[in-house]
C-alpha cells in the first residue's frame, strides 16, 4: 500500500513539474508495482500513458518498459496474441539497448502470458532458460517470481509435472522467505497451497497460508492477498 501511495505521489509530482523525464521514470516504477499486484486495468491505462509520453521525447529504454506492461496487462485482460506480440517487440528492445538488468523477469512475464493462451512451446522453453539462467547468476529479487512461473508453467502442460512443479514451487517459496519479500513468497504459496488442497493436504495448505496472511499488515486489497483469504475461507 505504501509504495503504491508513493509511486502515485511521484507521478503526480513529475507531472507538476511538467519535467518528462520524471515522468518517465515515475510512470515506470508504478506501471511495475500495478503489474507485480495484479493492477491489470490500471497497468494498462499508464502503460499506454506511458508509450505516448516516451514516443514524444524519444525515450527508447522507457518505451520498452511501457510496451512491455502493456503487453502483460493485454495478455491477462484476455487479448493474448496482442499481449505476446507487445512482449516481444519490447523484449527486442531490450536486446538492442543492451541494458539487461531486469531482462530474466520481462522474459519470464512473456512466457507465462504465452502459457496462458496456449503457446506452451515457446513458453516452455523461455522460462526453462530464465530460471536457470537465474539459478546461475544468482539473480536475486526476482528470482522467486521466475520460478513461479517455471512451476505454472509445468503445470500448465498436457503431462503436467506436478511433483517437479512442487519442488520448484518450494525452492520459489524458499528463496522469497530468504529475502523477505513478502509478495513473491505468498504468490508461491498460493500456488503450493492450491496443489496440496488437491492432493488431500489441506492443513498443510492452510497453516502455509495463514503464517504468511498473519506477518501483513496492509495490502489486504491486492488480488493475491484476497484470493489467499478466499482460499483460507473456502478450506473452512
Amino acid at each position: 500500500d505504501q509504495a503504491l501511495k508513493q509511486a502515485r505521489l511521484a507521478v503526480e509530482l513529475a507531472r507538476g513539474l511538467n519535467n518528462p523525464i520524471a515522468l518517465a521514470l515515475s510512470l515506470t516504477w508504478i506501471s511495475i508495482i500495478y503489474g507485480n499486484i495484479s493492477q491489470f486495468e490500471h497497468l494498462k491505462i499508464t502503460a499506454e500513458e506511458l508509450i505516448e509520453l516516451c514516443k514524444k521525447y524519444n525515450f527508447v529504454y522507457w518505451l520498452s518498459g511501457g510496451l512491455h506492461s502493456l503487453g502483460l496487462a493485454l495478455g491477462h485482460l484476455g487479448e493474448g496474441e496482442k499481449g505476446v506480440n507487445l512482449l516481444s517487440e519490447a523484449m527486442a528492445m531490450v536486446n538492442d539497448t543492451d541494458v539487461r538488468v531486469s531482462f530474466g523477469i520481462m522474459n519470464s512475464m512473456r512466457a507465462e502470458i504465452m502459457a496462458r493462451h496456449g503457446r506452451m512451446a515457446d513458453a516452455y522453453q523461455i522460462i526453462q532458460q530464465e530460471a536457470d539462467t537465474a539459478r546461475q547468476k544468482g539473480e536475486g529479487f526476482f528470482i522467486p517470481e521466475i520460478l513461479r512461473i517455471q512451476a505454472k508453467t509445468r503445470m500448465l502442460m498436457k503431462a503436467p509435472q506436478m511433483r517437479l512443479a512442487e519442488e520448484i514451487l518450494l525452492e520459489s517459496n524458499r528463496r522469497a522467505r530468504a529475502q523477505q519479500a513478502r509478495f513473491f513468497e505468498l504468490k508461491s504459496a498460493l500456488g503450493l497451497a492450491n496443489l496440496w488442497a488437491s492432493q488431500n493436504m489441506s492443513r498443510q495448505a492452510r497453516l502455509l497460508l495463514s503464517d504468511i496472511l498473519n506477518q501483513m499488515t496492509e495490502g489486504f486489497e491486492v488480488p493475491v492477498v484476497k484470493a489467499a483469504i478466499q482460499f483460507i475461507s473456502n478450506l473452512s
